[in-house]
């Protein structure tokens, strides 16, 4: 069934008693945290799909509507969720990978501080398995003044280079290019204002396992950057610090150290040029993982 409210609906438009509807500029906004590049690629395709020129006539005054911008923001920039006097948000879209079948620690507490939206939808990425993550999101968003419209699943390979490569390469293809087709059913949804939902294991029967697998690992995640290791090939370039995006990297003695706020977004093991980082023995002699067509210059904030 077809949400009434949907971003795209100018009834959804009214303004505040007393303000002057015209000054209000209509926004989408789509947050996005990304390690090593696979959500950033997902949060700029759908950014560039909701971006199109658009505008009308309020029906009531027949007064300019603002036309409709999309901004991609980085939930880890600073004030992150602040919004402009003159702006209301339609569609607000977050995008964001799976950490241990959780989302990561830095989107949920945004989720607590995110701004109101007409239409809330999530795009998770993963690697392997998702579990209740959605769930998890789900009862974060309504415990805020927002309510989570949609959400979606998108497969793509793990960065999590600890455990075994879980897909070929032929798979690997195959996951990167059923994005497109995502992405569009995913604007379809969020233009028409649809509440949709992907479908998902349901948490009674997830939670034993993620408690027993991932649950408890998750909330130690901050210190588990104890376990980064840095060797001789390290040539205190910096490119760990930079893509950090959670600024605990910095470099003494030219070499890094790891602050313990850590995400395990394992952005610097996986960009770092040399290969001189590791995350205990068990990454050592092991492929790193970039998102294809992405830079580490695309994962730097500051």
């Amino acid at each position: 069934m077809a949400n009434q409210i949907g971003p795209f609906n100018p009834e959804s438009m009214s303004a505040p008693h007393g303000e002057n509807k015209t000054n209000i500029k209509r926004v989408n906004k789509i947050y996005y945290f990304s390690g090593t590049g696979n959500s950033l690629l997902v949060a700029r395709k759908l950014a560039a799909r909701l971006s199109k020129p658009w505008a009308e006539k309020d029906p009531k005054s027949n007064a300019d509507l603002s036309v409709l911008e999309t901004e991609l923001i980085p939930i880890a920039s600073a004030d992150s969720a602040k919004v402009s006097a003159d702006e209301k948000i339609n569609c607000l879209g977050l995008v964001f990978p799976v950490y241990m079948s959780n989302p990561p620690h830095i989107v949920l507490d945004f989720i607590a501080k995110m701004p109101k939206a007409d239409y809330v939808f999530v795009v998770l990425t993963c690697g392997m398995m998702v579990g209740d993550a959605l769930y998890k999101v789900q009862s974060a968003i309504d415990k805020t003044k927002n309510r989570m419209n949609a959400g979606y699943v998108i497969p793509l390979i793990s960065n999590f280079i600890v455990l075994p490569k879980t897909k070929s390469d032929k798979k690997v293809d195959q996951s990167f290019s059923k994005i497109d087709d995502k992405v569009t059913f995913i604007c379809k949804n969020v233009e028409t204002g649809f509440f949709h939902m992907d479908k998902q294991t349901s948490p009674v029967l997830v939670k034993p396992i993620n408690w027993v697998a991932f649950d408890m690992m998750y909330e130690k995640i901050p210190e588990l950057d104890k376990k980064f290791t840095v060797n001789d090939n390290c040539t205190a370039c910096g490119t760990c610090v930079r893509v950090c995006p959670v600024d605990n990297i910095d470099l003494k003695d030219k070499k890094p150290e790891w602050n313990h706020r850590c995400e395990m977004c394992f952005a610097c093991i996986n960009w770092c040029p040399e290969s001189a980082i590791n995350w205990t023995k068990i990454t050592k002699n092991k492929n790193r993982y970039q998102c294809r067509g992405m830079a580490a210059d695309d994962l730097i904030l500051r």
